[in-house]
């Protein structure tokens, strides 16, 4: 194995409270003796951000940054288009390959993902002429399962996936960059993104679609995604019975917990197990008060909206238990939603 492991990170000011946990957590689980050489991609950070996660360097933990602005001059400023909480740096990763030419393999992470196992296992992953190494994402899988034909079209006619249980998520990827480099794979995804729009997941989209089929899928452990249940509280059934069962195994011991979904970051599910463990590094972080002022004031946005909507949930249950047929099933599907969201502030 390797003696030294380069890990790349995408951070905008916004994002940094949540970076900065997520390499406080990396580097807690580092291996004696071993390097690790962590890449922030970045168009501005503010120098204070800049001083604070270089804070986090060590005796072989070291932190650099890397501008993606002389890349992104080429480009429009509407060319990579964005929607729901994406950023434009997520499509960072598109050009990995040219960034790191020194490099034939690096880590990509999520700045909103907590390392609790040495990353040094992922690198001994042999991934053969495949793209990169990645988990399936059980969320997309789910969510086509349970809609059908209504949300699959999108994957199957625009993106051109032959299976949507063969998509991965992004967030923690272990990038094949000698065979990007090799392929021009960076030319392959910008042509992608000229057919496909407006991609309804951004880069990971057409990360997909590009890599169809030539990616190495591993452990569930490896990008526990932890909103599932929060989404749907009947993830289970919705689900086909062998990636429930994985994503179980995985909640069990996630090796990498990713905070991902729209408003479902640890501030706004204090409570919960993984979230604890996050606010154990971002307690004794720079960040702590910018974090527990955002908890704060979405805590109080989250009793204000359930005091507005509690009529609107006994209007969903009461309908639900009268009604028959499709009207049954939706006032049900409604009624469980807005319970999820608003049952912890009743």
């Amino acid at each position: 194995m390797a003696d030294s492991f380069s890990i790349v990170y995408s951070c905008d000011d916004a994002y940094v409270p949540y970076t900065y946990v997520s390499i406080k957590s990396l580097r807690a689980h580092k291996t004696l003796g071993k390097h690790y050489q962590v890449y922030i991609l970045q168009t501005g950070l503010s120098p204070r951000n800049q001083k604070n996660l270089l804070s986090l360097q060590e005796d072989n933990f070291t932190v650099k940054f890397v501008d993606v602005g002389q890349i992104l001059r080429h480009f429009s400023r509407d060319f990579f288009p964005l929607n729901l909480h994406f950023t434009i740096e997520t499509y960072f990763r598109f050009f990995l390959a040219e960034l790191f030419p020194q490099e034939d393999k690096v880590l990509y992470l999520d700045g909103d993902t907590l390392v609790q196992k040495d990353v040094k296992d992922l690198f001994s992953i042999d991934v053969g002429d495949a793209y990169l190494a990645a988990t399936r994402d059980m969320e997309i899988i789910r969510a086509t399962h349970y809609w059908g034909e209504q949300h699959a079209s999108y994957f199957k006619n625009q993106l051109g996936l032959e299976s949507i249980d063969n998509y991965f998520q992004a967030g923690v990827m272990l990038v094949n960059l000698k065979q990007w480099r090799k392929e021009n794979f960076a030319c392959r995804l910008l042509e992608c993104l000229k057919k496909v729009p407006n991609p309804m997941y951004a880069d990971q989209d057409i990360l997909n679609a590009v890599c169809q089929n030539r990616v190495k899928f591993i452990t569930q452990n490896w990008d526990f995604t932890w909103h599932l249940p929060f989404l749907d509280s009947q993830f289970q059934k919705n689900l086909p019975a062998p990636f429930a069962q994985q994503y179980l195994q995985a909640k069990e011991d996630p090796f990498i917990i990713h905070f991902t979904g729209e408003s479902m970051k640890p501030e706004d599910k204090p409570e919960e197990q993984e979230a604890q463990k996050f606010w154990q590094y971002a307690a004794v972080s720079p960040y702590f008060g910018v974090l527990w002022k955002r908890m704060y004031q979405k805590q109080l946005a989250g009793f204000k909206f359930a005091h507005k909507n509690k009529w609107r949930l006994w209007r969903y249950k009461f309908l639900s238990r009268i009604m028959w047929g499709r009207r049954k099933v939706t006032y049900a599907f409604k009624y469980t939603q807005l319970y999820n969201q608003i049952a912890k502030y009743l």
